[in-house]
């Protein structure tokens, strides 16, 4: 019996087909499959990638109106911190070891807008700024030009703070004098003390001659502040619906000392009011009274009286 020779002619052809199908792609159908399943997760990416944008967006948008929160508090805090200082002068209405009557209460309610002059700013009326050191407004204020307070957001408040400068003018860092401007000298000789002659508020130069304790060498001078703060219910094109706080400051402008443009601070603020808790009246139940001295002339040399007996609620008689 003779063993089969092998047909090359059929050995080729099972090679062909192998080679064939080790060739084949794929079918319409199979790619047809693939790109929509591509397609579905390329979706679906572009979807999650679009979520986290937008809640990126979104994260970055609270952040910054938290901030914003936080700078105009810490803005606000730090000037109303600061409001009343008058570089060591205490007003005899608020000083309760004086036993005269108040020779620099205040009569009425500054307008806080006032130009400076030596017109306009009378002797009392600089014991009004520096009596009331805070005033706030539910409009704008009586005086103050819709052109200086511009565009106020509604249903928002007016405030102005006023006090000195935290600092002397030309000395460290903080900024020289500017011609024109007005400052505030407090006197701490005791000579010029008993005569009354307890501050200046000026413009002029000339006016700075207030003493030391020495009562020889000069007292410092220091720069008068004044801001306005309110909402404006645009940020930088009227209409744009974002509101801002703004600042106006008493500076100088064209040589002239006055209310400055108000110039924005922070944008975002929505909305800004002022509400008011002041004790106004004893423990007695009166009204407090700013025109009357707080303590009755020594009885004796070693010995004051308070002007209320605080047991009684009646005036002391001695």
């Amino acid at each position: 019996m003779s063993a089969l020779a092998p047909n090359p002619a059929i050995n080729a052809a099972r090679r062909s087909g192998v080679a064939r199908r080790l060739q084949r792609g794929f079918s319409l159908v199979e790619l047809m499959i693939s790109v929509t399943l591509g397609l579905l997760i390329m979706v679906a990416m572009i979807a999650v990638y679009l979520n986290v944008s937008r809640t990126n967006s979104e994260m970055a948008k609270t952040n910054s109106l938290i901030e914003n929160g936080r700078f105009a508090i810490d803005l606000l805090q730090e000037d109303l911190e600061h409001a009343g200082y008058w570089g060591g002068y205490v007003p005899d209405f608020d000083d309760l070891s004086s036993s005269s009557v108040p020779a620099t209460a205040p009569s009425s309610a500054p307008n806080p807008c006032l130009a400076y002059s030596t017109a306009n700013w009378t002797a009392q009326h600089k014991n009004n700024l520096i009596g009331i050191a805070v005033q706030s407004f539910d409009v704008v204020p009586t005086g103050c030009s819709t052109t200086l307070i511009a565009n106020k957001k509604a249903s928002t408040d007016v405030l102005v703070v006023r006090h000195a400068g935290t600092c002397v003018p030309g000395v460290g860092n903080c900024a020289a004098s500017v011609a024109g401007e007005v400052d505030f000298q407090a006197s701490r000789c005791s000579t010029e003390i008993a005569a009354a002659t307890n501050y200046v508020l000026s413009g002029t130069s000339a006016d700075f001659v207030l003493r030391n304790m020495d009562c020889n060498s000069v007292a410092e001078k220091r720069r008068y502040i004044s801001n306005i703060y309110y909402i404006r219910d645009y940020a930088v094109t009227v209409g744009d619906g974002v509101p801002t706080l703004m600042r106006s400051n008493f500076d100088v402008a064209s040589g002239a000392p006055l209310q400055a443009a108000a110039q924005p601070l922070i944008e975002g603020i929505e909305g800004f009011a002022v509400e008011w808790g002041i004790d106004a009246q004893s423990r007695c139940n009166s009204n407090v009274d700013y025109s009357t001295a707080s303590i009755v002339p020594p009885a004796t040399a070693a010995s004051s009286v308070q002007r209320v007996d605080p047991s009684t609620c009646a005036v002391n008689a001695a």
